[in-house]
C-alpha cells in the first residue's frame, strides 16, 4: 500500500512544482513592460532613386528595381495602356537620338529594343487583367 502512495504522490508533487513554475514565469512574463524611449508617430519608407535614367509616365507604382554591373532593371505599374508607353518611349528616345531596333505589339503586349552607341534597353508592358493597370519593365544593358 505504501508503494501505491509513492507511486501517486511523486507524479502529483512533480505537476504541482510544474505548474507553479509556469504559473510564476507566465505572470512575471505578463508584468514585463519595456520602457519606450520615445513615441514615434510616422513611419516613413525608405525613398529608392531610380536605377534608370528614363523619365516615366506618370503616376506609377514602383514595383522592383535593380542594378547588377552593366545591366539595370526597373519594373513598375501605371495606369497607361500599352499602346500609351509605346508613344511616350518613342519619343523620349527619339529625342536622344536612338535607333529604335525593333518593336512588336500583339495582345496588349508591346516589346520595344533601342540602343545607343554604348547602351542598349529593352522595354516590356503588359496589360493586365484589369483595365487600366499595365506592368512596365525597363531593362538597360551596357553594350
Amino acid at each position: 500500500m505504501f508503494n501505491i502512495k509513492k507511486s501517486i504522490l511523486v507524479p502529483i508533487l512533480l505537476l504541482a512544482v510544474l505548474t507553479a513554475a509556469f504559473s510564476g514565469s507566465y505572470y512575471y512574463f505578463n508584468q514585463y513592460h519595456p520602457k519606450v524611449l520615445r513615441k514615434i508617430a510616422e513611419v516613413r519608407g525608405a525613398k529608392t532613386k531610380n536605377l534608370i535614367d528614363l523619365p516615366h509616365p506618370e503616376p506609377i507604382e514602383i514595383l522592383d528595381s535593380s542594378k547588377i554591373k552593366g545591366y539595370n532593371h526597373l519594373t513598375y505599374r501605371t495606369s497607361r495602356l500599352p499602346l500609351d508607353i509605346q508613344k511616350f518611349y518613342e519619343n523620349i528616345f527619339d529625342d536622344k537620338s536612338w535607333d529604335l531596333e525593333s518593336i512588336n505589339f500583339e495582345d496588349n503586349q508591346l516589346l520595344m529594343e533601342f540602343k545607343s552607341e554604348d547602351k542598349k534597353v529593352i522595354i516590356q508592358a503588359i496589360q493586365e487583367n484589369l483595365p487600366g493597370n499595365t506592368l512596365v519593365s525597363i531593362q538597360e544593358l551596357e553594350r
